[in-house]
């Protein structure tokens, strides 16, 4: 991910977010690429999609009273 972790890093930087927060979403992005074993560049709008949808059900999950 190197060339675009590096930019992104750079934009949030220039965008002002904290250094933490950097380190949250840089984390974020590399387990997004890490989920789909492909490069970054060849990631898209149905791999974001694909992705939300599985952290949304196992926010779910975690949410429903145990048994």
């Amino acid at each position: 991910m190197g060339t675009i972790r590096d930019r992104m890093k750079q934009d949030l930087a220039l965008a002002g977010y904290a250094p933490g927060t950097q380190d949250h979403y840089l984390g974020a992005a590399a387990r997004f690429v890490k989920r789909f074993m492909l490069p970054p560049g060849r990631l898209g709008q149905d791999h974001l999609r694909t992705h939300i949808a599985e952290i949304g059900a196992s926010v779910a999950k975690a949410a429903r009273p145990a048994r």
